[in-house]
C-alpha cells in the first residue's frame, strides 16, 4: 500500500513495531508487495524482494538500507518484480525476476549486475532459487530447472549451465514463485502446478542428445532453390550437396534445416555459424530456419549443429560452402 514498510513484532510485549522509512523517494521502499525475504545474519539486514524490486532494513539499527551505494542498485530493480531472493555462502544475493532474468548482488558492496545471455542463460522468467551442497545455484524457470555452477564472487563469469525437464524425468509444470526448500540431507524440493518434486541434486544426470542436422532447402523469394542435374528437368536434392553457388540476386535467402529427435522432439536447440560474418556460434532457439539477407559476393561456410539442451552442444556440425558471385558490371571482366 502507500504506507509500505517494515514492521517488527515483539514477543514479549506482544506488539507490532512500524518502521516507516526516512525517505519517502527512496527506490523500491514505497508502494511495495513483497514475494520473498531472506536474511542476512553476517550483516544482520533483512533483505526483501518485489513487486518494485529490492529493499534492505537493518535489524540492528533499525533503519532502512539508504546509502549511495545501495541506491544505484535499488534504482535499476525499482521498476524489475522479484518472485524469489537466495543469499549464497559467498555472500551473493540471487534474484528470480519476471521476465527480466537473474541478477546478483553482493550484499557486502551492493554492486549488482544481470547474469548476461552471452554466459548462456537464454531464460527471462525464474520463479524459485536454492543452492545444493555442491557448489551449484538450482533456479526454476516456466516448465524446468536450471543448474548453475556458482560463481565465486559478483565479477566472475557463470561457467556452465544445465537443464533438467522432461527428458531427465521431471514432469513437465508451471513452477510458482518462492515454492523450493532444501531438506537437511540435501534433498531439493520445487513445488509447481501439478504439485511438488523432490531430487538427491548428486544423482540426477542431465541427458543430452546431439541429434545431426540436415539441410532440407534453401529458398528465394520464398520458392525452393532449384539446381538442374545432368539430366533434362531433373534437379539435385540440397541435403546431397557440398558446395551451393548463387548469383548476386540471389544473396537474400533461408537456409531451412532439421534434426530428428526422437526422444523430446520439443527439445531441439540449433546453433549456427557463418564464416567471415559470425565466427562465434549464434543461437537460435527452436527454429530450424535461417533467414540471411543481401549478403556480399564471396565465399562463405555454413555450420549447423542441434542438441536437446540449449547449455550444451559439442563440436560437431553439419556444413556447407555457400559462394555468391558479384554483379557483372562488379567483376573484373567489366574492365
Amino acid at each position: 500500500g502507500e504506507d509500505a514498510h517494515f514492521q517488527m513484532y515483539d514477543i514479549q510485549k506482544d506488539t507490532l513495531i512500524h518502521f516507516y522509512p526516512p525517505e519517502q523517494n527512496f527506490p523500491t521502499i514505497n508502494n511495495a508487495f513483497v514475494n520473498s525475504m531472506v536474511y542476512d545474519e553476517k550483516h544482520d539486514v533483512v533483505w526483501t524482494g518485489g513487486n518494485n524490486g529490492l529493499a534492505g532494513f537493518n535489524i540492528q539499527t533499525k533503519t532502512y538500507i539508504t546509502n549511495d551505494e545501495f541506491r544505484s542498485a535499488a534504482k535499476t530493480l525499482q521498476t524489475i518484480i522479484i518472485n524469489d531472493l537466495f543469499l549464497d555462502s559467498d555472500g551473493l544475493l540471487w534474484m528470480a525476476t519476471f521476465g527480466r532474468g537473474l541478477f546478483i548482488m553482493d550484499v557486502k558492496t551492493y554492486q549488482l549486475r544481470k547474469i548476461a545471455w552471452d554466459e548462456g542463460l537464454l531464460e527471462r522468467s525464474f520463479y524459485a532459487i536454492v543452492d545444493d551442497d555442491y557448489g551449484n545455484i538450482w533456479t526454476s524457470a516456466n516448465s524446468h530447472l536450471l543448474k548453475i555452477k556458482r560463481p565465486g564472487n559478483i565479477n566472475q563469469p557463470i561457467t556452465h549451465i544445465e537443464k533438467f525437464d522432461v527428458q531427465e524425468g521431471f514432469p513437465p509444470q508451471q513452477y510458482f514463485r518462492t515454492a523450493k526448500c532444501k531438506g537437511a540431507d540435501g534433498t531439493l524440493y520445487f513445488g509447481g502446478d501439478d504439485g511438488y518434486i523432490s531430487f538427491d541434486p548428486q544423482k540426477v544426470e542431465n541427458i543430452v542428445f546431439y541429434p545431426s542436422v540436415a539441410i532440407t532447402d534453401i529458398l528465394i523469394n520464398g520458392e525452393p532453390l532449384k539446381i538442374e542435374a545432368n539430366g533434362k528437368g531433373r534437379y539435385l536434392n540440397v541435403a546431397s550437396l557440398k558446395n551451393i553457388s548463387l548469383t548476386y540476386d540471389q544473396s537474400s535467402f533461408a537456409v531451412h534445416f532439421i534434426a530428428p529427435n526422437y526422444n523430446s522432439p520439443e527439445n531441439t536447440w540449433y546453433q549456427y555459424q557463418l564464416s567471415g560474418i559470425y565466427n562465434a556460434w549464434q543461437d537460435l532457439g527452436n527454429s530450424n530456419t535461417i533467414n540471411f539477407t543481401t549478403l556480399k559476393a564471396g565465399s562463405y561456410e555454413l555450420k549447423l549443429r542441434a542438441s536437446s539442451d540449449p547449455y550444451n552442444f559439442r563440436e560437431g556440425f553439419t556444413s556447407i560452402n555457400l559462394s555468391i558471385s558479384p554483379p557483372y558490371w562488379a567483376s573484373p571482366w567489366a574492365y
